[in-house]
Formats: C-alpha cells, sequence, structure tokens
C-alpha cells in the first residue's frame, strides 16, 4: 500500500484501500481537503469524526455507506456532494457539522440513518429522493435554519 499524501492544500489516499477505517482521521485538525480513491466503497464509523478543519471532501464515485459518526463535527464542511453509489447514510454521519448548508443526496441512497444530519444549523433545505425507504428518527433534529424539504410520494 502507498503512504498518505498530504500538502498544505489536500490530502491524498493511496488508490488501493477498500475502506477508511473506524477512527482514522479521528480529530485531525490539520486535515483541510481530502480525496476519497475511486477504490474506496465505504468510509466506517467516526472516520473523520471530530475534523473542525476539514473544508472539503471530494468522495469516491463508487462509495456505497458512510458509517456511524463518520463526519460527526466538521465543523468547517459547507457543502457535500454525495456520489449517485452511495446506498447508506448512518447513524450521525453529518451530526454537528454546525456549518453545513448544502447537502445534495442522490437517488440511490436507501437510508438517512438517525440523526445523520442533527444539529447542522445552517442547512437550509433537502430534498431527499425517490430511492430512500428509511429515514431514522431525528435525522434533520435541531437544524434550525432549515425551511425547506422535499420529500417523494
Amino acid at each position: 500500500m502507498q503512504p498518505v499524501i498530504a500538502t498544505s492544500e489536500w490530502t491524498v489516499l493511496p488508490p488501493d484501500i477498500k475502506a477508511i477505517g473506524a477512527g482514522a482521521f479521528k480529530e485531525r485538525i490539520d486535515l483541510k481537503r481530502i480525496t476519497i480513491p475511486e477504490s474506496v466503497t465505504e468510509i466506517k464509523d467516526n472516520a473523520f469524526f471530530g475534523c473542525d478543519n476539514l473544508e472539503n471532501v471530494n468522495f469516491s464515485a463508487n462509495l456505497e455507506k458512510i458509517g456511524i459518526q463518520a463526519f460527526c463535527g466538521c465543523d468547517s464542511l459547507e457543502s457535500i456532494k454525495l456520489p449517485g453509489s452511495i446506498k447508506q447514510i448512518k447513524r450521525g454521519a453529518f451530526e454537528n457539522c454546525y456549518n453545513l448548508q448544502k447537502v445534495i443526496i442522490p437517488n440511490g441512497v436507501t437510508q438517512i440513518g438517525e440523526g445523520a444530519f442533527r444539529t447542522c444549523s445552517s442547512l437550509k433545505s433537502i430534498t431527499i429522493p425517490n430511492s430512500v425507504t428509511d429515514i431514522g428518527e431525528g435525522a434533520f433534529s435541531e437544524c434550525s435554519s432549515l425551511k425547506s424539504i422535499t420529500i417523494p410520494n
């Protein structure tokens, strides 16, 4: 496996990993931007928990699952665009991302876990795609700026 490459701008992971392990980058305040390689299909629990300065994530086009509290407390995230391959956003995945304003959830997601976006107090609107069959309790609780939510029939 190749090493992680970090510059002042981007952290690039080796192209041969399949998953980002639980707690792999937990509380790394030096992490600002990261590119998730195409080989990654899963981001495990707490992988980026508490990365306060994480501003940008380029997700793998093959990512299927974001684990429990994977990005919880990433205060500097303002926008996320999840890939079309994503199926599950687990419990608390983006909880306490206070500056998160925009989330694009693609068609194909089937599960939005309990508290997935809890206390994302800057989130203004959200559109739930037709593919979602399960929205967990409190998925958008305490999103005080949320003015519009579109849920399909």
